[in-house]
């Protein structure tokens, strides 16, 4: 964002925001929403973005996700995108924005996303535990209902992670290491290390969650993970 002369963070915390409800209302794969996200932060870091079409260059930038991550049948279109911002983009300028990020990118649209890795982690830390268990027992159960839980809060802490710049120095897989341990600890698992001072420490960077995400992650399907990290004190 330092390239850009007309908008600053608070301009990409909304459009983050939208770009959220905008992935969750058209229901599309999980890891596309990070993609989304690094694709605009790569363009905005190679070219200037006027204003009035940042939030273009943010629906251009799911879309390329999408097409990228999506079955080809639930990539959205061009006009959904379009009466989604209400009209303010005629259906020409999206691709001639597409041409342009891609271009500014060298046409490389995959990156490493912490999304990623922490479903790589979660899945060797269930195999792990899982080693030499049979299939039928209830330990399995119940060490999948366990990481799947850290799995979503690891994924609730990486999402509201996208609304902020730090971090910048880390990679995406240290970032899903470390996401992953302070996931073991708000759901106060055996295997945690770090200590509640630490975590607390880190979810004050973090701020207040937007209650789009806020909602989002209080679905059974997510484990309503976001009131779990409401009391342990993110939101007090």
């Amino acid at each position: 964002m330092d390239l850009q002369h007309e908008i600053g963070g608070l301009f990409r915390i909304f459009l983050v925001d939208f770009l959220v409800r905008i992935h969750d209302g058209l229901r599309l794969l999980p890891e596309t929403l990070p993609l989304a996200v690094n694709i605009l932060d790569r363009y905005c870091s190679k070219r200037q973005v006027p204003r009035h079409h940042y939030r273009l260059a943010g629906c251009v930038s799911l879309l390329i996700a999408a097409k990228f991550c999506e079955n080809p049948t639930d990539v959205p279109s061009v006009e959904a995108l379009s009466h989604i911002c209400c009209f303010e983009y005629g259906a020409r300028l999206f691709p001639q924005m597409e041409r342009y990020i891609l271009e500014a990118l060298g046409w490389s649209v995959h990156h490493p996303t912490v999304y990623a890795f922490i479903q790589t982690g979660a899945a060797k830390a269930e195999r792990d535990e899982l080693r030499g268990v049979q299939e039928h027992d209830q330990v399995v159960a119940t060490a999948r209902l366990k990481y799947a839980a850290v799995k979503h809060m690891a994924e609730y802490l990486s999402d509201i992670l996208l609304y902020r710049r730090i971090f910048s120095a880390q990679t995406p897989s240290e970032i899903a290491r470390f996401l992953f341990a302070v996931s073991l600890t708000i759901l106060r698992h055996s295997e945690a290390y770090l200590d509640d001072i630490t975590v607390l420490r880190f979810l004050g960077q973090l701020g207040r969650p937007s209650s789009t995400l806020r909602a989002k992650y209080s679905q059974p399907c997510l484990s309503r993970v976001s009131q779990i990290l409401a009391d342990f004190g993110l939101d007090k």
